[in-house]
Formats: structure tokens, C-alpha cells, sequence
């Protein structure tokens, strides 16, 4: 298998559970695989692992305790920035809980609410403190804000009883990691985010209210599927993956320019992006005054940048957005066969939903395919791996 963990940046958090003893072995099989890795003990966790034996595997300065917590204020901000992977195992009923419910109130769990990296919890506990509804609220809780499970597995556990909670074998976890992060490797893809705007004068411009936030989610997804990912952005206040490569740009022309400086050689290209389709014939050097009750601006279209990419030779699989706020199916359906695209993901925006949301539900529709996908409201970021998936899935 290709080395996939190569200098990702992982923290592998411990809870207290009898499986952290598991916890050493997993560390030593990240540090195989070239992570760059850090470990949080939890104080329950130094009952089952002590600080001095993580410190033997990754060294005195990447071993983190919840006494660090309360002596440095900010370490929790700086391991959260460092983090690609919030890995938790073993993840105990207790941990989850508290996590669930967005606790931070001991290190690891201050981290996790701190952090935009993938979260990843490995259960471990009792079987009938796993099958217990309060466990599992917490775990559907979970899922919906968009972090992962990974287990538990089923067999004999500490007690005596027989049946679900057991953690994850560390091999297998490592491979589901590795297998996570190969599924794009090796391809470049080129994303537009946020909204373009087009000057009237130095203070005022034509522009709309995407907030970004699809674009850059896609942006992570794609990056924790193991590609090579470009974010070209227009406005907007997010802060992207520091391990994604980001050009900032204003206008619908400067991002057509930076698009195709980087589109030509990419496999795929996915046009999130809240682009303007007209543009001031003149933008005014200074500001207009008042001096009348009404004010003409006479625009341009500016040019299609999708339907640009679109139709180039050797086109890379084009993903199109449409933004309808009536007639979804239809107009979606049209902008797929008109601009020459291989999928579209189409949302509704009437009454301005999804802009600037958290949440959003799409219907995707891909060439040559009669039925669309239906993905029901989600956080952006779990539509965004779906979207993924269904690309690899395509290819």
C-alpha cells in the first residue's frame, strides 16, 4: 500500500479505557507510517498509560497531559492548528458524552472543539454501555456534526461479556486511515469558492451573499481524500486548510484568469464559487456622489467561467453549483447539458437558505444518469465528502 500518512499531522487522543493499553502500539504503527504525530492523555488515560511510556515513542515534547492545560492557556489554540487528524482511541462512553455535548473543559477535549481537522473516534467500552440509547444519542450526535467512527469491533471484552465495544485492532485502524487518504492521490484538484465582486467606484460593488463555506469544505474534503487541492477564493471570511494551497481574487475576471492558469493540467475542477454574471461597463475612479434621485449603471456579462472550462480540449471533469430559487430540477437539468458539465450539484436558495449556513441539502445530477442523488440536510462538510465519494465513484 501506498505510504499515505507520510508527515500527516495526526493527535492521537486517549481516553481512559482499558484499551488504551492498545493505545502505545497504535502510536508506534502511526510513527511507521511517517506520521508527524502528537499524544494527548486524558487524566483518566494516565490510569492505563503513563506519560513516560508515550514519551518513549514520540519524545518529551509531543506528549500532552491536562496539566499542560492549565499551565499554558494557548496550547490547546496551537495543537488544534496543527492537527490534520483528531484521531481518539480508545474513545470512552464518558469521552464521547462530554464531546457530544461540546464540552472543554480538559485538554483533548478543548483541542477537538478548537479544531477544523477531521475528527475520528474509535469506541471502547462495555456492550451494554455501548447499546445503552444514551450512548448511542451521543454517537448519532456525532455523525451529524460530521465526525467519524471507527468501530467498535465485536468479541470477548475485560469483563467477561461477549459482544460490541471492543476498539478497533490498531492495524486496522491505520489502514482505514491510509485507505482514507489514497482514494484521490496522485490527482490535482482545482475548486472556486466565496463571491466575486465587481467595483463601482472605490466604495461600492456588486456582489452576493455566499459565504464560502461550501467551497472550502470541498476544498478539505478533497484534501482528506489524498489530493493535491487548489482553492481559488473570492470574499469571504474563512480560514482554509493550511495544508491547501489558497489564491485570494476579487473580480469574476481575475478568478477566470487564476483559473485557467491552474485548470489546464487538473483532473478535476469544481466551480463553487457565487460568480457575477454582469459587470460595470465603467468603474468610476472616484466615488459617486449623490446628485440625483436615481443612479444608471450600465453592465456587461462577464464571461462564463464554468462553460469556459467546460468546453476547453482535454477538459479535466467539470462539477458545476446551481443556485436556484425556483424551478430547481429543471433549471438544474438545463445548466448540466447547456455548459457542457460531467455532474451539478444543485441547491435551493430561495428565502436565502444555504447562504452562509452551516447545513445544506442537494440534489446532484451527473451526465448521462436520468436519477439524481438526494443528500437530506447535512452539515456542508459531510456534504462535501459525499460529494467526494460520488466523484471517485464516477471515475
Amino acid at each position: 500500500m501506498i505510504n499515505t500518512l507520510q508527515n500527516k499531522k495526526i493527535i492521537l487522543g486517549i481516553a481512559g479505557s482499558i484499551a488504551a493499553t492498545k493505545s502505545c502500539e497504535l502510536a508506534k504503527l502511526l510513527l511507521t507510517q511517517g506520521a508527524d504525530l502528537r499524544i494527548i492523555l486524558t487524566k483518566s488515560a494516565e490510569y492505563f498509560v503513563k506519560p513516560s511510556e508515550a514519551i518513549k515513542i514520540v519524545g518529551q515534547d509531543h506528549v500532552y497531559t491536562d496539566e499542560m492545560f492549565f499551565q499554558d492557556e494557548m496550547a490547546h489554540i496551537e495543537l488544534a492548528k496543527f492537527a490534520e487528524i483528531i484521531l481518539i482511541a480508545p474513545a470512552s462512553a464518558n469521552f464521547i458524552a462530554r464531546l457530544s455535548r461540546g464540552f472543554a473543559d480538559d485538554l483533548l477535549s478543548a483541542v477537538c472543539l478548537a479544531s477544523k481537522a477531521q475528527s475520528i473516534v474509535a469506541p471502547a467500552m462495555n456492550q451494554g454501555m455501548w447499546h445503552n440509547k444514551f450512548t448511542q444519542e451521543n454517537i448519532q450526535k456525532l455523525k451529524r456534526n460530521s465526525i467519524k467512527m471507527m468501530g467498535p469491533a465485536f468479541g470477548a471484552q475485560a469483563c467477561g461479556d461477549i459482544g460490541m465495544g471492543r476498539m478497533e485492532e490498531p492495524e486496522n485502524i491505520v489502514k482505514t486511515l491510509m485507505e482514507g487518504s489514497t482514494i484521490l492521490r496522485g490527482k490535482k484538484i482545482v475548486i472556486t469558492a466565496g463571491a466575486t465582486i465587481e467595483r463601482i467606484d472605490p466604495v461600492r460593488y456588486i456582489s452576493n451573499f455566499s459565504s464560502g463555506k461550501m467551497g472550502y469544505a470541498l476544498a478539505q474534503a478533497a484534501h482528506e481524500a489524498g489530493a493535491e487541492v487548489i482553492l481559488i477564493s473570492g470574499k469571504c471570511d474563512l480560514d482554509a486548510p493550511c495544508v491547501v494551497y489558497v489564491e485570494k481574487v476579487e473580480s469574476s475576471k481575475e478568478m477566470l484568469e487564476v483559473t485557467l492558469k491552474h485548470v489546464f493540467n487538473s483532473d478535476v475542477f469544481i466551480a463553487a464559487a457565487a460568480v457575477s454574471d454582469f459587470t460595470p461597463v465603467v468603474v468610476n475612479s472616484n466615488k459617486v456622489k449623490k446628485t440625483s434621485d436615481s443612479w444608471k449603471i450600465e453592465l456587461n456579462q462577464t464571461q462564463d467561467i464554468l462553460k469556459t472550462v467546460a468546453n476547453m480540449k482535454n477538459k479535466p471533469v467539470v462539477v458545476g453549483f446551481a443556485a436556484e430559487t425556483d424551478n430547481l430540477e429543471s433549471n438544474a437539468k438545463d445548466k448540466l447539458v447547456r455548459k457542457n458539465l460531467d455532474m451539478i450539484v444543485a441547491n435551493s436558495v430561495k428565502n436565502g437558505d444555504v447562504f452562509g449556513q452551516d447545513d445544506n441539502e442537494v440534489l446532484i445530477y451527473i451526465k448521462n444518469r436520468n436519477d439524481p442523488i438526494f443528500l437530506s440536510k447535512r452539515p456542508k462538510i459531510e456534504v462535501a465528502r459525499e460529494i467526494i465519494r460520488i466523484l471517485v465513484r464516477k471515475s
